[in-house]
């Protein structure tokens, strides 16, 4: 259960408390998916384990739980991170969050996590 934090609003009226998930850090899922290749141009090699933070409790400078991974190739997530991910994942982005989340129940299961990815688009923001 997430741990709840109580907001004052600046008239002193309490907010609802907010809960808080706690964020799942797990390294084998992240050197697992760090193995798989690229879910955008589908190269093997040279892949990394990259965030999505953008409707999963990230933010700037806030790294989101490890169940919000995907892998991307080196060249790939240097273009996440330069783009900003509102436009690297565009319409794409409710699917990318669903993948990681599939990969996340499906870690360690390679074949399984290559049918997950098998016909992924990205979808460019206009």
């Amino acid at each position: 259960m997430g741990t709840s934090t109580m907001t004052y609003l600046s008239c002193g009226f309490l907010m609802q408390p907010r809960f808080k998930e706690p964020k799942v850090r797990d390294e084998k899922h992240r050197r697992f998916i760090a193995s798989l290749p690229c879910l955008v141009s589908k190269v093997s090699g040279q892949t990394q384990c990259a965030h999505i933070r953008k409707g999963t409790g990230g933010g700037m400078g806030l790294r989101p739980s490890d169940e919000f991974c995907v892998p991307l190739s080196c060249a790939e997530h240097a273009e996440q991170h330069r783009v900003g991910e509102t436009v690297y994942w565009g319409d794409s982005l409710p699917r990318a969050i669903e993948i990681a989340r599939e990969l996340y129940e499906a870690t360690g299961d390679r074949d399984r996590c290559l049918w997950i990815m098998l016909g992924f688009k990205r979808g460019l923001a206009t």
